[in-house]
């Protein structure tokens, strides 16, 4: 990860990539699990597949990438039973530099 963020790769592939590993490991991310569109389960597919090295820089709609972060955020919520507070924290700052 942190090789393909100093190589430029664009931060919010490698978030959800981190993300699917992160649930897949953990056991909660089993196929069918995130009712995702056609395009988020390519994504998720395709790291399944590909070496890490490779992974972030397969190519992947925005919607996509935007429909993974919700799904991976509500299996986080209901694994850990309670909603994490960076997100809020996140979701903030993004809004405060949108301006």
């Amino acid at each position: 990860m942190v090789e393909a963020m100093a190589a430029g790769v664009p931060i919010e592939p490698l978030a959800r990539y981190f993300e699917y590993w992160l649930l897949r490991l953990q056991g909660v991310y089993r196929a069918g699990r995130a009712a995702v569109g056609r395009g988020a389960r390519r994504f998720c597919a395709r790291r399944a597949r590909a070496a890490r090295s490779r992974s972030a820089t397969c190519r992947s709609s925005r919607r996509a990438l935007r429909e993974l972060e919700a799904a991976h955020r509500a299996l986080i919520a209901m694994h850990l039973e309670k909603d994490l507070k960076s997100v809020r924290v996140l979701s903030d700052a993004t809004m405060t530099c949108g301006r």
